[in-house]
Order: structure tokens, then sequence, then C-alpha cells
């Protein structure tokens, strides 16, 4: 299955608050959010429901990073992932990617770790 996902490039959404709310891991410690990523598949990070999880994409970026040990440049191909898999038409995409690297671009390295994948 992991070939699979890896040879279509599906991207996975992955919720880390839901994941440990629904019991679907057992503890921050064992999510495999990095395992996923380790793997090379195309992880987003998301919140799911944010009225029932009570969370933010924001948080979702917190916990990941304190939990999970994701490394900021992870972070940037994880937004590359998620513009990649984004539900717009074609003709957008180019100013979704413009927007995000216009958000990146007062953190050193950010826009090029974006482009690099």
């Amino acid at each position: 299955m992991i070939q699979l996902l890896y040879d279509r490039k599906v991207a996975l959404e992955v919720c880390p608050t839901s994941n440990l709310q629904t019991g679907a891991v057992h503890g921050m410690g064992q999510h495999p959010l990095l395992d996923l990523y380790n793997l090379r598949l195309h992880v987003t990070l998301n919140t799911d429901d944010p009225s029932i999880s009570d969370t933010t994409l924001t948080d979702e970026y917190v916990v990941s990073v304190a939990a999970l040990g994701i490394e900021e440049r992870q972070i940037f191909h994880m937004l590359r992932y998620s513009a990649e898999a984004a539900f717009i038409p074609p003709e957008e995409r180019h100013w979704l990617f413009d927007a995000i690297r216009q958000g990146l671009a007062p953190y050193p390295g950010a826009v090029a770790e974006f482009d690099a994948l």
C-alpha cells in the first residue's frame, strides 16, 4: 500500500489532534506523521473539524513540531504537498504557489525548501 501511495503521489491529510481524540493513536509520541513523511509520502497537516477538535491549523503545526519532532524544512515540504493537492482549478494553482511563497519569504530558506520538491 505504501508503494502505491508513493507511486500515485496520493496526498494524506493528517490531523494529529483529531487522531489523538478519536483514539487512532494512543499518544502523540506514537503518531506516524514523521514515519509517513520519511517514507516520502505526500503528507499534509490538517485540522479535521476545528469546531469539534477545538484546534486550528496553527495548533497542528505547533503540535507537529513540539510533540512529533517535525522539522521546519519538513513543514515547508508539507505546505508544498498541500498546495499540490488543493482542490482548485489548474489555472489557479500558480496563484496559490505565489501566495505561499510570499508568506514564506520572511523566513530564511523557506521558499527554497518549498520549491525544492
